[in-house]
């Protein structure tokens, strides 16, 4: 590599700290440090590096391109809006103080039928 080049480290990438999986080599890792070599004079992304931790307890760690790398396990940014909120509309319709009680289930201090104490 040559002089005009730099690395920086990526505090704020979306699949640091998640468990990833790379389809072509079919391993499964954790996501520990995202690296990116840019160009001193313009600053030019060249390429991004991850580099992972094993889950199946080999030790042997690996890199790859973030491109190539997968979530195991989705999280809120990753999954489609309409899928977050199709429950949003019938919990509300249905007057459910909790959203995450169905409607027919009383919450505390909103007890249904005679005096309960």
């Amino acid at each position: 590599m040559t002089n005009d080049v730099y690395v920086r480290e990526v505090g704020d990438h979306r699949l640091l700290g998640r468990e990833v999986a790379q389809l072509q080599s079919g391993r499964r890792g954790t996501v520990g440090l995202i690296l990116e070599y840019r160009t001193k004079a313009t600053g030019k992304l060249i390429r991004s590096v991850a580099h992972m931790r094993p889950l199946d307890g080999s030790g042997r760690e690996w890199t790859s391109d973030p491109a190539d790398l997968q979530p195991i396990r989705p999280t809120a940014p990753d999954i489609p809006e309409r899928a977050r909120c199709a429950d949003a509309g019938a919990l509300a319709t249905r007057g459910a103080v909790n959203p995450g009680l169905p409607a027919s289930i009383p919450t505390a201090g909103h007890q249904r039928g005679g005096a309960h104490a």
